[in-house]
Parts: structure tokens; C-alpha cells; sequence
């Protein structure tokens, strides 16, 4: 007779390694997985981040092509700053043929509209700032020629600038 009996199946130290062995598989492509997860949301931002900067770039110069002046131009603190010289965040500039952009820094929204009181047109998401130089330098933005436009773009972890410069058509007079 024999006293032993055959039980097919797993001993439970076989189960607890085959569980160990699986976690730590589950761990090693968990966090692979993960990892380009995130290095994808980054690089889909940066892809957001440069449209919409290029888009309101885009607009801008589609937009400005015929002007011919600064009428009026607002920096962060809404003080007008035509007459003066220099860099300077803006929030709202007014060209002539009432033309005007406005940067909303608390929405990060850029819009465009062609009354005088307001831009309605959504341009662009994204905008952290809009840094604007009149060109040549030591003109003020009433007497300058052209400006230089810096738009920062962020969302997230993603940041970029892009500068560009648009030269005014000429007067005749």
C-alpha cells in the first residue's frame, strides 16, 4: 500500500515565488510604461506650446500687414506707454484703422477685434507674455518704425519664446 499520496498543483512557496516574479515584472514596465507616458504629455505640450505661439505670430502679421502706426498701446499695469522707450510687457495694443490685440495675463489668452474698446477674437492659448520693443531702439512706440515682438508660450512644464520683428508700412505725406 502506499501511504503517500500524489496531489497535483503548487506548493504555496511556489505560488509566493511565481507572484514575486510577476511583481516585479508588473514593476519593471510599470514604470517604463509610465516614465514615456510622461515624456509623451511633455512633448504634446511642447507641440501645443508652439502652435499657439505661432499662431499668434501668424495672426499678427496677416493682421498688421496694411498698418502704418501704433495708435495706442497698454502695458501690464494698463498705463499707456506710446511716447516712451524700451521693453515692455504689454496688454493691449491699438493700431491705426482700429485694429486691436489684447493679452488677458490672468487667462494666459491672446485676442484680437478690430473696435476700439476690446478684442473678442480668441488668437491663441497659452500666452504667458507679449514683450514688445520699438525699433529703431531709442524711438518711442509713437515714432517708431517697426517693433520687436517676443511671445512666450507655457503650459504645463513646457516653455518657448519666439522673437520677430514687423517693420511698419511707410507714410506718405
Amino acid at each position: 500500500m502506499n501511504l503517500r499520496k500524489y496531489h497535483e498543483g503548487l506548493s504555496l512557496l511556489e505560488v509566493v515565488i511565481g507572484w514575486m516574479l510577476l511583481s516585479f515584472l508588473f514593476l519593471f514596465f510599470g514604470t517604463i510604461f509610465f516614465r514615456y507616458i510622461k515624456e509623451f504629455q511633455k512633448l504634446e505640450d511642447d507641440i501645443e506650446i508652439q502652435y499657439q505661439v505661432e499662431e499668434a505670430l501668424d495672426r499678427w502679421t496677416h493682421l498688421t500687414y496694411e498698418m502704418q502706426k501704433i495708435t495706442r498701446i497698454e502695458n501690464e499695469k494698463k498705463e499707456n506707454i506710446l511716447y516712451k522707450t524700451g521693453t515692455y510687457q504689454v496688454n493691449k495694443i491699438i493700431f491705426d484703422q482700429n485694429l486691436i490685440f489684447e493679452h488677458h495675463l490672468e487667462s494666459n489668452r491672446f485676442f484680437y477685434g478690430h473696435k476700439l474698446s476690446y478684442g473678442n477674437i480668441l488668437c491663441a492659448e497659452h500666452i504667458e507674455s507679449i514683450l514688445i520693443t520699438p525699433l529703431p531702439k531709442e524711438s518711442t512706440f509713437a515714432q517708431c518704425k517697426g517693433i520687436k515682438i517676443s511671445i512666450q508660450g507655457k503650459k504645463n512644464k513646457a516653455s518657448i519664446w519666439i522673437d520677430t520683428e514687423f517693420y511698419f508700412r511707410l507714410l506718405e505725406e
